[in-house]
């Protein structure tokens, strides 16, 4: 019934304090024996993956939200957002007062300016308040992002930038919004965040869903023959796009009006048992 699977890695594949469960594991490795394709699909861009996830040796990878696709190693597609454009919003927003808080996120490294990273660090601390110190050592130890006020290291000459993160009021964003033509972005995702917005501004041709329509017609499969798991709102367009969605327990209430069905969280075993119950596995 189905050729291929796609996975979001947090908070679907993967638990942030316990790493991928061994149900997960051993899913995805008979998916692979039965000749299913197994694919991540995830805003994280390539370079920030952690090495577990990279370990399961799956078959394709859609990262930073779309503008990376890649099957058995070939690079299928790769984009950014362009050099000039990108030096003209780091110019404009920091310029701006400190309430306004952004990212730029390249292949390697997420670079954050001040209040980006108080912003990240408290919501961290908010999500890991109640962990053991063993399992924040394990999130400490398999964390790929650094969260620093690096903004002074970024260069647009020298980091090519796929995603912008932006916390700030609607006019600040219609000024983002106004140094790209209309065909050039889209939002992954927006909502109100304390008194600002959150706009995870990506490039227009690059969501989730758009990436795996570009990756089934590369690879000729129709697209009744995917599923798909994913907890979060940035999966809405890759849930909506593949033959049959799954949400995850848990994950944000937005996506479930998309999905066919929902599974467990990871360390409930949600996608062997889904799996199971589907008679892929």
């Amino acid at each position: 019934m189905y050729r291929i699977l796609f996975f979001d890695i947090d908070g679907t594949l993967r638990d942030e304090a316990y790493g991928i469960p061994e149900t997960a594991k051993t899913a995805v490795n008979i998916c692979k024996e039965k000749k299913y394709y197994i694919c991540l699909c995830t805003g994280r861009t390539i370079g920030t993956i952690t090495e577990d996830v990279l370990a399961l040796n799956v078959d394709g990878v859609i990262a930073g939200g779309g503008s990376h696709i890649e099957f058995h190693k070939k690079l299928i597609k790769k984009s950014f957002f362009k050099e000039e454009k990108v030096r003209a919003v780091n110019i404009y927003l920091k310029d701006k007062n400190d309430n306004i808080a952004f990212t730029f996120e390249t292949d390697d490294i997420v670079f954050m300016n001040e209040e980006a990273v108080k912003i990240l660090t408290s919501l961290n601390e908010e999500k890991f308040k109640s962990l053991t110190d063993k399992q924040m050592q394990f999130i400490e130890e398999h964390q790929k992002i650094v969260y620093e006020e690096n903004i002074h290291r970024f260069n647009e000459k020298l980091h090519r930038v796929n995603k912008i993160c932006l916390w700030a009021s609607e006019e600040i964003f219609e000024e983002i919004k106004s140094i790209f033509s209309e065909d050039e972005i889209q939002l992954a995702q927006s909502f109100r965040f304390d008194f600002r917005n959150y706009y995870e501004i990506i490039q227009s041709d690059c969501n989730k869903g758009e990436a795996i329509l570009d990756l089934c017609n590369h690879l000729d499969i129709p697209i009744e023959k995917t599923i798909a798991f994913g907890d979060g709102r940035n999966d809405i367009d890759m849930l909506k796009t593949v033959g049959t969605a799954i949400g995850v327990k848990g994950g944000n209430e937005e996506i479930f009006q998309y999905v066919t069905s929902i599974c467990e969280e990871p360390m409930k075993d949600g996608i062997y048992l889904e799996l199971k119950r589907r008679n892929i596995i």
